[in-house]
């Protein structure tokens, strides 16, 4: 199992998902404060279920390979652990 995302390995899955909770509420710091308080303003689970729909996460990594994989089977990851991602993100806001 590999725990990379944006070329970037991590130590564990949940500080993989921490980051693509941030990369999804930020837009890689496109995305102002406000829009960012908006996009809290959904449920944890709606933030994993649109992150999830937005990025393709639950699609085959290669359809040719279909053993791959999709991206969060490949890293062992539900969508219940990208909505405690997305709980940390907002806890850590204070």
């Amino acid at each position: 199992m590999t725990l990379e995302f944006q070329d970037t390995l991590f130590r564990t899955a949940s500080e993989m998902l921490d980051a693509v909770a941030e990369e999804w509420l930020t837009a890689g710091g496109s995305n102002s404060a406000a829009d960012v308080e908006a996009a809290l303003a959904s449920s944890d689970e709606d933030l994993a279920r649109e992150c999830i729909a937005g990025w393709g996460l639950d699609q085959l990594v290669d359809p040719y390979d279909p053993e791959l994989g999709t991206w969060m089977e490949a890293r062992d990851v539900s969508e219940a652990d990208l909505a405690a991602a997305f709980a940390r993100y907002r806890a850590a806001r204070g």
